[in-house]
């Protein structure tokens, strides 16, 4: 399996497939996430997002492959993985014939926790959180104040959630998975991805030296296509493998010139996860 850390896995999927009749909703898909990660899900509608985050739950069953809950098999020990995980579905079911405590109440009951309170914090603590669009139907505050809860649990927890809002994810994420048509078709910081797919490297240069002999010392590195001037900046293309922006300060550094700034500019998400679910959604030869 690709992927994370590889610390302790805290979500491990081997060759999950479900199908409901003549629908294969997952078609063979394998990822861990591991003690503290923050991963996003990524995929169109239909792609088996939903279906595989409610087999995580413990709400379907799968019909192959394999699952492992914080190490164990939702099959043979369904009670202790289910405590091993908050859920959160797309669209959360709303009771209006309860009080908020009596609903808390009812869910620590399914899940045999004893002491029951909103101080205890998200429902028996658990240390799994499994989002399925969490900010979906929020207005623009409470999504703000969403993000900012899912991003002080990283580290504490293991947060595993699908979102449409890309940025949300790229601001979130260590690291993403990506389906469609119910298969894996990406795994990997946005860097990698962006390498996998052939996205060129851009990276902004300000640098005290003269422009010409600047431009042909960029314009040498290997892998570099195209080097220009915007305004009092070099901006160089080159090829996704690399390291473009190491390679032109060591270029700068070795001619003695003052670099004023060097980055390189974050990979664009949606248009890695387009080209992503492009591929994946082509027929099989």
């Amino acid at each position: 399996m690709s992927g994370s850390r590889m610390g302790q896995a805290m979500i491990e999927v081997r060759d999950l497939t479900k199908t409901f009749g003549a629908v294969e909703a997952v078609r063979g898909i394998s990822f861990r996430v591991d003690a503290g990660e923050i991963v996003g899900f990524l995929g169109p509608n239909g792609a088996g997002k939903t279906t595989t985050l409610r087999i995580l739950a413990g709400i379907f069953p799968p019909t192959g492959g394999e699952v492992r809950i914080a190490g164990r098999d939702p099959a043979r020990d369904p009670l202790a993985c289910r405590r091993a995980v908050g859920y959160f579905p797309e669209y959360a079911p709303f009771y209006p014939d309860l009080r908020v405590e009596g609903y808390l109440r009812f869910v620590a009951r399914m899940k045999r926790i004893p002491r029951v309170g909103l101080a205890q914090a998200l429902c028996g603590n658990p240390p799994i959180l499994i989002l399925d669009e969490p900010t979906i139907g929020l207005d623009p505050e409470q999504v703000v104040e969403v993000r900012d809860l899912v991003r002080a649990l990283g580290g504490q927890r293991t947060v595993f959630f699908s979102s449409h809002i890309l940025a949300e994810v790229a601001a979130l994420c260590e690291r993403v998975i990506v389906v469609a048509r119910g298969r894996l078709v990406g795994e990997g910081t946005p860097r990698e991805l962006a390498e996998r797919v052939g996205r060129r490297q851009r990276v902004v240069l300000r640098v005290e030296g003269p422009a010409e002999a600047v431009a042909a010392a960029l314009a040498a590195i290997p892998g570099v296509e195209r080097v220009a001037r915007e305004a009092d900046a070099f901006v160089l293309e080159a090829a996704a493998q690399g390291d473009a922006a190491r390679a032109a300060g060591e270029a700068m550094a070795a001619r003695g010139w003052v670099i004023r700034e060097l980055r390189a500019e974050t990979p664009d998400l949606e248009e890695i996860f387009l080209h992503l679910v492009r591929d994946g959604e082509r027929p099989p030869a």
